[in-house]
């Protein structure tokens, strides 16, 4: 792809081939003249948001920006569009110069996360309440890695499954702690049950969005109904629900509520596949 501006993407299985020619090639016309009867020219303009100038230091702060702003995945919701990407990119742009790796960010994360489950094991507010903001500090940092990821030229399909299933092992913990809190609660053992079907639920329903979630896959506007609404529930605004309900000890009513509804989730999730396997 070559634009006006003389900036060419060259795509190509030789590289060797490539470089010897410009080796030969005073100007970028050259080489692509030298080029054109050995790979496919097009002459376009290239997406003006995939690059930025920079015409002295001054451009700087506002390419950073523009740098960590692009790594806003698409398939995001709300909160963690407008309120979490904005702390997680202000945290990795402090990290992006140190040896810190993405994977070491990810345990941390889940570290966080982990940390957070055992206070829903009281119904006190006093404990569920430092719980959440925990389990909430977990969601912010797990943006950090992938970012990291991004930025240092350092994806693995490796790091994306810790990630992934990082996720869900601090959401299963989380939802394990406030089922046996419940029980602990009311002498009861039936809690346990709802509990189980919700960790059952939602790791059954990760199971079947893994491939999409590591793609980064984004239903269009031609894509099944139930597509579209899968996707639209996939996203962790729920936990800002956590928080509310944990600030007045309550963290029982979010197990009652997800037990009921994630199965419904995994449901969805499940025909939404099956209609993708279908197109």
């Amino acid at each position: 792809y070559v634009d006006d501006a003389e900036v060419a993407v060259i795509e190509s299985g030789e590289p060797s081939a490539i470089l010897a020619a410009a080796t030969r090639c005073r100007t970028l016309a050259d080489l692509v003249t030298a080029l054109r009867g050995t790979v496919a020219v097009v002459d376009r303009a290239l997406e003006p948001r995939g690059r930025f100038p920079l015409a002295t230091r001054a451009d700087l702060p506002r390419a950073e920006t523009w740098l960590l702003g692009s790594l806003i995945k698409r398939g995001e919701g709300v909160t963690s569009r407008y309120l979490e990407r904005r702390i997680s990119l202000a945290i990795t742009r402090r990290l992006v110069a140190t040896p810190v790796t993405p994977n070491v960010m990810t345990l941390v994360s889940i570290s966080v996360g982990l940390a957070g489950a055992p206070f829903f094991l009281t119904s006190s507010p006093a404990y569920q309440l430092p719980g959440a903001l925990l389990f909430l500090a977990h969601s912010i940092l797990d943006g950090c890695d992938g970012e990291l990821a991004r930025l240092k030229f350092l994806e693995s399909r490796r790091g994306a499954i810790l990630d992934y299933w990082g996720d869900n092992l601090v959401h299963a913990a989380v939802f394990s702690c406030m089922a046996i809190g419940w029980s602990l609660a009311v002498h009861a053992l039936w809690p346990l049950l709802l509990g189980a079907v919700l960790v059952a639920s939602s790791l059954g329903a990760a199971a079947v969005l893994f491939r999409q979630t590591l793609e980064d896959e984004v239903p269009t506007a031609d894509a099944p109904v139930v597509a579209r609404i899968t996707e639209q529930f996939s996203h962790r605004d729920f936990i800002y629900l956590v928080v509310a309900l944990a600030a007045a000890g309550k963290a029982a009513w979010f197990v009652a509520v997800a037990s009921v509804g994630t199965p419904i989730f995994l449901l969805l999730a499940l025909a939404s596949r099956l209609a993708a396997r279908m197109r």
